[in-house]
């Protein structure tokens, strides 16, 4: 098999509702979700065979990124992780005051560049012949600290495969907001 690192977007404009799943609008992590459950698992209705003999990890990045699963052949685990990905909220006192709003603007970024370059470090020691990491992301990088450049440059060099995805759909999105009572408003 082959060891793959799933970068996955979870910054705020993944909350952009422009996909469809089974006739219901969904936000583009929802579909990135169902997306890689198929990838990873297989499914006849996409008619992919998924990746039972590959090593998966996952890196979820917003404004900062995180390892949230090593390489493992658990592909069960490993969905169970990719389910459980949301994209950051705001957290709100008893008075509807939001308590986190600096943190949550810093978290609701995209750093693209630290994504990138956490899953180079997660495969960089794997023994697999081949390692790849699938970049699945929305928008342009606008925080971090590495240039997606510079990560994508040492990927090259470690002879790690570098494939980006971009989600969404070009034009006006309806994107979900919170008032502040704390309801949910497109």
């Amino acid at each position: 098999g082959i060891a793959i690192q799933l970068a996955i977007d979870i910054s705020g404009s993944m909350e952009a509702i422009d996909f469809q799943i089974r006739n219901e609008d969904v936000d583009r992590l929802s579909a990135v979700k169902e997306v890689v459950k198929e990838f990873v698992l297989g499914s006849t209705t996409s008619g992919l065979k998924g990746r039972r003999d590959d090593s998966v990890g996952l890196v979820a990045f917003g404004g900062f990124a995180d390892s949230k699963c090593p390489l493992t052949l658990d592909h069960g685990a490993l969905i169970d992780i990719v389910t459980s990905l949301e994209i950051p909220k705001a957290v709100r006192d008893r008075r509807g005051r939001v308590i986190n709003e600096q943190a949550l603007q810093e978290e609701l970024a995209t750093a693209i560049g630290d994504g990138l370059a956490l899953s180079i470090s997660q495969l960089k020691e794997s023994k697999a012949k081949s390692k790849v990491v699938i970049l699945l992301t929305d928008g342009d990088n606008n925080a971090g600290v590495v240039d997606p450049r510079e990560a994508a440059a040492i990927a090259k060099e470690l002879g790690i495969k570098v494939y980006t995805i971009g989600i969404g759909k070009n034009g006006i999105v309806r994107i979900p907001r919170e008032d502040e009572l704390g309801r949910r408003i497109l």
